[in-house]
């Protein structure tokens, strides 16, 4: 058994293909989710999983700290903005990375691309979301507009 932190101990030998949990970030709820691609996974990569959800509230801050670095009139800000031109309108939103809040945090042990931050309006206004990919020491892998 070993303890991961928001997720308590699981036995790493016989790994569940997916968990999940809700977590306060800037005192709105998130969605955290550790997804497992294979059964077992060595001790090391289990180290890296609860040193990285340990220091999960810095983390976010550096997703957001890439994201908040993109140009305004970036090709990808203004797709996104654009798709969401009868929001802005509707609901008064500023067309700026600051009205966009964390929805969810997935971790993939298993890939390259080691944690997803996923970006957007508030509200539950819109299923599509600013990606933003870290591998596993926080660097910057990419950012993608999904849905």
């Amino acid at each position: 058994m070993f303890e991961i932190p928001y997720f308590g101990k699981i036995d790493h030998q016989n790994l569940p293909d997916y968990l999940e949990t809700k977590i306060q970030f800037d005192e709105k709820p998130v969605e955290l989710d550790l997804n497992f691609e294979i059964s077992s996974l060595e001790e090391v990569k289990l180290h890296q999983i609860k040193v990285f959800l340990s220091l999960l509230p810095q983390n976010i801050r550096i997703a957001q700290k890439y994201l908040n670095h993109l140009a305004k009139d970036d090709e990808l800000i203004v797709e996104y903005f654009e798709c969401h031109q009868d929001l802005i309108k509707d609901y008064g939103l500023r067309l700026e990375l600051g009205t966009l809040v964390l929805m969810r945090v997935g971790i993939y042990p298993s890939n390259e691309c080691y944690s997803v931050f996923d970006f957007t309006f508030p509200n539950d206004l819109s299923d599509r979301f600013l990606s933003v990919m870290l591998n596993h020491d926080s660097s910057l892998i990419d950012i993608t507009h999904e849905s």
